[in-house]
């Protein structure tokens, strides 16, 4: 995100020399900053927006259901669930808890877990379902998940 407010800054200051260099006047100028402001603000707004919308998982008796911000659901049928892995997840220099979903057709779905939920007792929640849970002690990176 920041670096395209970057790289939108930088082009509109090169564009800004070159609209000076051959005398376009003020008028392409203001053009030129107006342009640049939306675009870091809708990027800005993008960032804002992203932390304060939440995905919502919830696990019903047949499916894991994965909620987002757009208007259809994701969902992941016991019966096609192969297994799921309990573990942790470094992404960038963070780790988060995540539930990996591996599906009987092979895909692999990455789900984070929230803080507050216990790992216990996700895990005893989906083996209820009849779900094939391992608890993962290493820590996976997203290279490790495209090597796997």
């Amino acid at each position: 995100m920041f670096r395209i407010i970057g790289l939108s800054v930088c082009s509109a200051l090169v564009f800004i020399g070159l609209a000076n260099w051959f005398g376009l006047g003020t008028e392409m100028t203001w053009k030129l900053m107006i342009a640049t402001c939306g675009i870091i603000f809708i990027c800005l707004l993008l960032f804002v927006g992203a932390h304060f919308v939440q995905n919502t998982v919830k696990i019903t008796d047949k499916a894991i259901v994965v909620i987002d911000f757009s208007d259809t659901l994701t969902v992941y049928k016991f019966k096609a669930i192969d297994h799921c892995e309990i573990g942790n997840m470094l992404v960038g220099n963070k780790t988060y808890s995540v539930l990996v979903a591996e599906l009987k057709n092979g895909d692999r779905e990455i789900i984070g877990v929230a803080p507050p939920i216990s790992k216990d007792i996700l895990r005893l929640t989906l083996e209820q379902r009849g779900v094939n849970v391992v608890t993962r002690s290493d820590t996976l990176s997203e290279r490790s998940l495209s090597g796997e």
